[in-house]
């Protein structure tokens, strides 16, 4: 999946009505480095120290101190040492490396690192080379800072080892293939693992932890046969899972890797609640492994989830909260515009003879319906862009318009506008390409049933000029304003 570019994205999640507060961090004072003077060494077993370069190791008080870290480097890393955790922000960061390390290593430690800005934490060495690593037993805290806008960081991984999580190889004390706790607030990640290791989860041969996502735009992308959040894969059969998945409040996208296999999200129990989930696995060539969404036990509780993958959806046992339309389909593809979804009671349903749902919804009561929004036109304006406008929800209290590519695994959001009608403009996309889109409205309560879908097809050359940004696969969506305006990080 490319990667989002971070300044136009940190301006798309400053509208975002599900993102919490971050709460204001206990006053202390800042330590101010930069990863270009030379790698940053964190805490040590006899004390509370740091150092740079390494250079002569300096004293820190960790309940009245912390570490702003700016700069870039090429060669440089950060490591954590220090058992007791510690508290970093990543200002604009940017640590891209070629060897076998990790450009932010939790190596005993637990951490929380906030971020200020657009960062960037990539490693493509060929072992112990995540662009975070988080070791089993330890726990990693990333956060947005306060204030207007959302910050992003970019992760990838080398050499088997996961974007955000564990690393290829094995120490002579633990098992570094798996991953600690990850905890991912108010922010905007884009986690990419290399071959056979999770965006955000355990690397090759190793499994995810515990994740929880809230209040986030999280796009994670597994290498091959892994999945894009949770465990990495394992030669031979899989074992069992491991990963324990909460997504609240938030929007995200996981996928394999384009053209290899794999499920797109992987793990034991899985809960989805108020958010839009898209789960791609794009191979679709054998068995379970392409499930969209593979887990023992899945809750989903007033949330949009997709899922596409043979089959979509492959947990043992089913657990919806509130009434939900289902859309199904046995070739675990998209079904067509105009397929009648099944509606679904409340309550916990087996999965033995593995159903192929494809999307779920939360269902308003009968007798006060959500009204959707209706698709009014749309026209492909360069091989890479089309504007579509929608008119708004007639229902009250609407903070915002969903949009999903139906045979993509693109989905965007748009704020409510003040006329009742409201004109996007969806880049990212393929020349010749036929796409089917479709609009929602939220609340921060609620998920309108799906709009009418409408189809355009892009030509296979620009005949003028456009706003292209060219975001790849995640096609994301804003009300039209000029190019400069989507440069910056204030709120729509």
């Amino acid at each position: 999946m490319i990667v989002l570019t971070a300044l136009f994205c940190t301006m798309v999640m400053s509208a975002c009505a599900w993102a919490d507060e971050v709460e204001p961090p206990v006053s202390k004072t800042p330590i101010y480095l930069n990863i270009a003077d030379g790698s940053i060494q964190i805490g040590y077993i006899f004390g509370d120290y740091y150092s740079v370069g390494g250079g002569e190791r300096m004293p820190y008080n960790k309940e009245n101190e912390y570490f702003l870290i700016s700069g870039k480097s090429t060669r440089n890393n950060i490591e954590l040492l220090t058992v007791t955790g510690v508290d970093i922000t990543l200002d604009n960061v940017s640590i891209e490396l070629d060897d076998n390390k990790s450009a932010l290593d939790l190596f005993f430690s637990s951490a929380t690192v906030t971020l200020e800005g657009n960062n960037k934490l990539v490693s493509r060495g060929g072992v112990n080379a995540a662009g975070i690593r988080v070791r089993p037993t330890y726990t990693l805290t990333i956060k947005g800072s306060p204030g207007d806008g959302f910050d992003f960081l970019e992760a990838r991984g080398g050499g088997g080892s996961a974007g955000i999580g564990g690393i290829s190889t094995t120490s002579g004390l633990l098992t570094d293939h798996d991953a600690g706790t990850i905890i991912i607030q108010d922010c905007m990640i884009v986690a990419v693992g290399s071959s056979g290791a999770a965006g955000i989860g355990g690397a090759s041969e190793g499994h995810g932890g515990k994740i929880n996502i809230s209040g986030s735009i999280v796009d994670a992308t597994g290498g091959r046969r892994a999945a894009g959040i949770g465990d990495g894969s394992h030669t031979g059969s899989q074992p069992e899972k491991k990963a324990k998945i909460t997504i609240t409040k938030s929007i995200v996208e996981a996928s394999t890797s384009f053209s290899n296999s794999g499920p797109a999200i992987l793990g034991k129990s899985i809960s989805i609640i108020n958010s839009l989930v898209d789960a791609y696995a794009i191979n679709f060539t054998s068995g379970d492994i392409n499930a969209g969404i593979d887990c023992d036990t899945i809750t989903i509780e007033g949330v949009l989830v997709t899922a596409v993958g043979k089959p979509a959806l492959l947990p043992e046992e089913i657990t919806l909260t509130g009434d939900h339309l289902v859309w199904a389909n046995e070739e675990g593809s998209y079904p067509g515009a105009g397929d009648d979804p099944t509606e679904v009671n409340s309550g916990t349903y087996n999965n033995d003879t593995k159903n192929r749902f494809v999307r779920f919804m939360s269902k308003a009561p009968e007798e006060d319906p959500f009204l959707p929004p209706r698709i009014t036109g749309a026209q492909a304006t360069s091989s890479r862009s089309v504007t579509l406008t929608f008119s708004e929800s007639e229902s009250e209290g609407v903070d915002g318009y969903f949009v999903w590519c139906e045979n993509t695994d693109a989905m965007a959001m748009v704020k409510s506008g003040s006329t009742n009608f409201i004109t996007t403009t969806i880049t990212g996309l393929a020349p010749a390409t036929t796409y089917s889109f479709r609009v929602a409205a939220y609340t921060a309560d609620d998920i309108s049933p799906p709009s009418n879908a409408y189809v355009v097809t892009t030509p296979e050359s620009d005949s003028g000029g456009g706003c292209d940004a060219g975001f790849g696969a995640m096609a994301l969506l804003l009300i039209a304003v000029p190019c400069a305006a989507r440069m910056s990080k204030k709120k729509l």
